[in-house]
């Protein structure tokens, strides 16, 4: 997702003070409502500065200087690859990071039209499941609860399992 400048506006007032934010706690597990969604140390180190600036900017030189010290502009490539990674592991809390072209990176609750609530897609494999509740990593497994409505619109939760240790 590329926002324009002229949405950069917005975003620097985008929680008041007293707001709710996500936490990231001592084991990289992150938290957002009643979500919640294990990372990686290196997924943690990005997303904790992101979290600083919850609903700020925050550059690619910042995060990729936190990440890889004294290398920061060797690692585009990698930096990339790990926003993607960290995008597909949020998606399920109902957050987002964005990019703001030419100024970095945004990590904010998914706007209602951009979230996928219907026919989400496992993050590993691709497959289609439904509304995704939680994703939680485990060694190479991903476990992915999600929710589906059976019947007389009654809401189920099942569980999908993919990846080698799953």
């Amino acid at each position: 997702m590329v926002i324009r400048r002229s949405d950069i506006a917005p975003l620097l007032g985008a929680l008041a003070p007293d707001a709710p934010r996500p936490e990231l706690d001592e084991f990289d597990l992150l938290h957002w409502e009643d979500k919640w969604v294990a990372l990686s140390p290196r997924e943690g180190l990005v997303v904790g500065l992101l979290l600083e600036r919850f609903g700020r900017v925050v550059s690619r030189e910042r995060l990729a200087s936190a990440v890889w010290p004294g290398d920061a502009q060797a690692c585009r490539a990698p930096l990339s690859q790990l926003l993607v990674r960290v995008r597909r592991r949020i998606v399920g809390l109902g957050l987002e990071a964005a990019t703001v072209r030419g100024r970095g990176y945004v990590l904010r609750q998914a706007r209602a039209g951009h979230h996928r609530h219907v026919n989400d897609r496992c993050p590993s494999c691709g497959r289609q499941l439904g509304e995704i509740v939680r994703v939680v990593y485990s060694g190479r497994a991903v476990i992915v609860r999600f929710a589906v409505l059976e019947g007389d619109d009654e809401r189920v939760e099942l569980e999908h399992r993919c990846g080698d240790d799953a």
